[in-house]
């Protein structure tokens, strides 16, 4: 079974799989977080570990890129702040716009030491480096020694999927009945399957090994010659080569006052009263350049009146609405109020589960996780 190929390759025990390493990220986090809980993580952390974190908790703290100093002061604030809530703390093995690694081992002892859990993406590495397509955990000696561990096949095993691997039965099916993305939607196909077993086998094999020494050296030889051009390959060598573009009289990674005001997006401020229909961020206005001429003047033409909005008018309101909509139904006699409802609460995993009769789960928070 593909459980059990990817359980050999990580060192963990238990292992759910997920249509895309994005849902698995992302279903690994809101399952798991209540709203009390601390999120500790990485600046630039993936997209989906970063929206997973938004969408389960307001309590997200995020340290300095690779600085293990700088999460361990966040988590140190975080549990004096809670000592009895639950620290999740989230990093990758190999960032995919950096080409660089934190260390992964003593981040861990870190989490130990304040009773936080880890949870790390090795989206990036696993298949392409280290021994056996181990990645960053198994050049650290640390395969089977992270908490929670979250990866995909889309970049080194040919296909679409992902996975989360635990070292607990209670957390793989506490994230199959409360992971969204994992429960609302169809699982990865038969030949998917078939494409990541057959590459699995492939990575843990010599040719495996042969492959992946011909990726090293074709990355060396990438960065040695946009080095020889007066580029700068940032990061260490690995299948990433990322290489800041900037033109003449630019830092890297920067951007002037006036373009980072044109480019980026800034929430929109309107009244308290009509959030709820401006979903979407609206650009900050464009600074004028300095070279630019002068202000445009408004336009003399007739502004025509915008056509008033559907949603807001009422059928007895609006002739063409009064003419397509159906009459109204006769009236039903009143009837006694309807009892109020129980609150919903979270089910446990033997109820929603028909084949977990024998699990005895009712929570399953990170404070309540086993040792």
């Amino acid at each position: 079974m593909l459980e059990e190929e990817v359980s050999k390759l990580t060192g963990m025990e238990h292992v759910l799989l997920f249509t895309s390493g994005w849902t698995a990220g992302f279903s690994a986090i809101t399952a798991l977080i209540r709203e009390h809980d601390h999120i500790v993580m990485d600046v630039y952390s993936h997209a989906s570990l970063q929206q997973g974190a938004m969408s389960a908790t307001r309590k997200i703290a995020r340290f300095r890129h690779c600085d293990n100093e700088s999460a361990r002061r966040q988590i140190r604030k975080a549990r004096n702040a809670d000592p009895d809530g639950g620290i999740l703390v989230i990093t990758e093995t190999l960032f995919s716009m950096d080409s660089d690694s934190p260390r992964i081992s003593e981040l861990q002892d870190i989490c130990r030491e304040y009773q936080a859990t880890l949870l790390v993406d090795c989206a990036h590495d696993l298949g392409a480096l280290g021994p056996g397509g181990a990645g960053r955990l198994g050049i650290e000696n640390m395969i089977g020694k992270v908490d929670l561990l979250v990866g995909c096949f889309s970049k080194a095993f040919a296909t679409n999927g992902g996975f989360l691997a635990t070292h607990h039965e209670k957390v793989r099916l506490y994230v199959r009945g409360y992971g969204g993305p994992h429960l609302f939607s169809t699982g990865i196909s038969p030949i998917q399957t078939a494409v990541a077993r057959a590459a699995l086998q492939v990575s843990a094999s010599s040719e495996g090994d042969e492959l992946r020494q011909r990726l090293m050296d074709n990355a060396a030889l990438l960065r040695r010659e946009l080095t020889a051009r007066g580029h700068t390959c940032i990061g260490e060598p690995s299948a990433l080569g990322p290489c800041p573009c900037r033109r003449r009289g630019h830092r890297p990674h920067r951007l002037c006052p006036q373009r980072r005001a044109r480019h980026h997006l800034q929430p929109c401020r309107v009244p308290r009263s009509r959030r709820a229909h401006v979903p979407f961020p609206s650009p900050a206005p464009a600074l004028a350049h300095p070279r630019a001429g002068p202000p445009r003047r408004p336009s003399r033409r007739r502004q025509h009146p915008r056509r008033p909005e559907v949603r807001r008018l009422l059928p007895d309101r609006d002739p063409m609405i009064a003419m397509t909509m159906p009459p109204p139904p006769c009236p039903l006699p009143r009837s006694a109020p309807p009892e109020p409802q129980a609150r919903l609460t979270r089910l446990p995993v033997s109820q929603i589960d028909p084949f977990c009769q024998t699990a005895r789960l009712t929570d399953c928070p990170l404070d309540r996780l086993p040792a």
